[in-house]
């Protein structure tokens, strides 16, 4: 005996047959070996694995003379389930849950949802139905339609001990191993794409009403004009049938349609089209739909977020759905500008050995710091932005969505390693530390080109470094006076010549004015009226305007001299 079977699972892109609504599997066995009338006399349904609970829906059970499925008379009675289960079906024991259901159908208007539970009593008559002895040497072959339920495998039907087979109801979209669970002839994709989207238009470009709305632009790849009858846009996945394009419109080769994505379909022409939806300023999304088979099917779809005001998003290169990004210059109805913001960006001071001059405010900690300083006029948003303390790993740390700094103002960035405290609205943290003896810190944009860097030697406890005035260029100053989130403050040059600042635990800085190459011998007496000035180390040979030296005077009275070494 043979016994034979086609599978057509559902799946997103082959044929299906409609459960009312839901997608269902059509399986038929066909038995091709003429049987005995002793030895097919009932038909049962069961889960082999009996402590595993299971349920499926059936309809339209078919036993038939011949090898054509459902061709013939019916040897099962309400095999269609219109009618009550009992008497024609057997129900009990780990299967008397089993009930009709007018929820889903096949054909005609219920179908029987068969639930098996573990802890009651299994045998083949749970639920089954007997019938006349068949006639010998006969061919029948026995079809059912089914839906998968919320659980269960090895769903078998038993027409005695020979005639069993077994089915995974379980909905599967894929086939690894096996034979694939379908096949179709499909309409190919079109060469049609979303390129662009600006969802917060306030000044790029006005509609035909003279307004700044937001827009759309597909995008035609392929060598002909194409029709847009039978296509769709829409602003949400649960309708994608939101807005059909008018029958006559189309689409050139090469070329960028823009459409106002406005919510305002009235002011429609043929060069200017209106949808009846409006895009979210800030997050949303947009799909490109078409029908087939009577279903929509989406051809290209953008889902965007934090885009910006007069900024756009969309595909670099055209044609393709894998690179996405935030563009700075929109392009409408033009090919889409990937280059980078004119974005001008200082780091303008460190702090490589905070021991006690100012706390991380998320844990108290005396951490590492750095401050980032915008000149221009306009706030500057650093999502996607990467900092490191490596050159050699410019994605180090990337900066999350929302750090943005002020115009003309500062970010102070701690660097901790403990990225996670960053907050909105607050400090950034990166996942790296600075080095006392010195190292280099840089700023990257999101596309990876260098906006700034810098490179420091060795720091002195509580004392920053930086830029002065702030964004300066080098040689960069000491400054005894760290200004974290302010404006850089070095002593001034005239006068005083020498200044004394006092930090904790009886630290004393001293920065004079000086010539940059020349070198210069701090010296001190704790009284006055003593014979000798005593060396305070080594000559300091100045980078710059300014010099620098830093004394632990363990409390003592001291006096100062700085001289020019020849």
């Amino acid at each position: 005996m043979i016994a034979s079977a086609r599978d057509s699972t559902a799946s997103r892109r082959s044929s299906s047959a409609v459960f009312d609504g839901l997608l269902a599997t059509s399986v038929i066995f066909s038995f091709t070996r003429g049987v005995g009338s002793s030895q097919l006399t009932s038909l049962a349904f069961f889960f082999q694995v009996a402590n595993i609970p299971g349920d499926v829906y059936l309809d339209d059970i078919s036993f038939v003379i011949g090898s054509t499925p459902t061709v013939g008379e019916n040897v099962l009675v309400n095999g269609d389930f219109e009618e009550p289960l009992i008497p024609t079906w057997r129900v009990g024991g780990s299967a008397s849950n089993t009930v009709l259901t007018t929820a889903v159908a096949h054909s005609g208007t219920a179908s029987v949802h068969v639930v098996f539970v573990p802890s009651a009593a299994l045998s083949l008559t749970n639920f089954a139905q007997s019938f006349p002895a068949l006639t010998p040497n006969t061919n029948y072959t026995l079809s059912f339609w089914y839906l998968s339920g919320t659980n269960g495998t090895n769903f078998s039907f038993r027409l005695n001990s020979l005639f069993t087979g077994f089915i995974d109801p379980r909905s599967r979209l894929y086939s690894p191993g096996e034979p694939n669970s379908g096949t179709a002839s499909l309409p190919p994709y079109p060469a049609l794409w979303l390129s662009e989207v600006q969802p917060d238009n306030i000044g790029t470009i006005a509609d035909n009403a003279g307004d700044n709305d937001p827009w759309l632009e597909i995008y035609n790849g392929g060598p002909g004009a194409l029709s847009l009858d039978g296509y769709f846009l829409a602003n949400q996945y649960s309708d994608l049938t939101q807005w059909p394009f008018p029958p006559d419109a189309a689409i050139a080769p090469g070329q960028y349609l823009l459409v106002w994505a406005d919510g305002e379909p009235g002011e429609s022409t043929s060069a200017d089209l209106h949808t009846n939806f409006r895009l979210n300023p800030t997050n949303g999304s947009v799909a490109l739909s078409r029908t087939v088979n009577g279903a929509p099917q989406i051809v290209d779809y953008l889902n965007y977020r934090d885009v910006g005001t007069n900024r756009s998003y969309g595909t670099f290169p055209a044609g393709q759905s894998s690179f996405r990004q935030v563009f700075y210059f929109p392009t409408p109805r033009g090919t889409n500008n990937p280059a980078a913001p004119p974005v001008t960006l200082f780091i303008n001071e460190w702090m490589a050995a905070n021991a006690a001059f100012v706390r991380d405010p998320t844990d108290q900690d005396f951490d590492d710091w750095f401050e980032i300083y915008n000149p221009t006029t306009n706030r500057v948003d650093l999502t996607g932005f990467t900092l490191t303390d490596d050159f050699a790993r410019p994605r180090k740390a990337v900066v999350p969505a929302g750090v943005t700094v002020p115009p003309q103002g500062f970010l102070l960035v701690w660097a901790d390693e403990e990225s996670g405290q960053t907050q909105t609205n607050g400090d950034l943290h990166v996942n790296f530390k600075l080095s006392q003896s010195g190292e280099q810190i840089a700023l990257y944009d999101p596309a990876g080109r260098l906006i700034d860097s810098i490179v420091f030697g060795a720091q002195t406890d509580n004392v920053s470094q930086g830029r002065w005035p702030n964004g300066g260029p080098a040689p960069f100053y000491f400054m005894p006076t760290p200004t974290p989130r302010a404006s850089n403050m070095i002593p001034a040059a005239n006068p005083p010549v020498l200044s004394i600042g006092l930090g904790p635990n009886q630290l004393v800085t001293l920065v004079w004015t000086a010539q940059a190459g020349r070198s210069y011998l701090v010296q001190y007496k704790n009284d006055l009226n003593a014979a000798d000035w005593i060396d305070l180390g080594g000559p300091v040979n100045a980078i710059g305007s300014t010099a620098l030296k830093v004394d632990q005077s363990n409390g003592s009275q001291r006096f100062y001299r700085v001289i020019l070494v020849p």
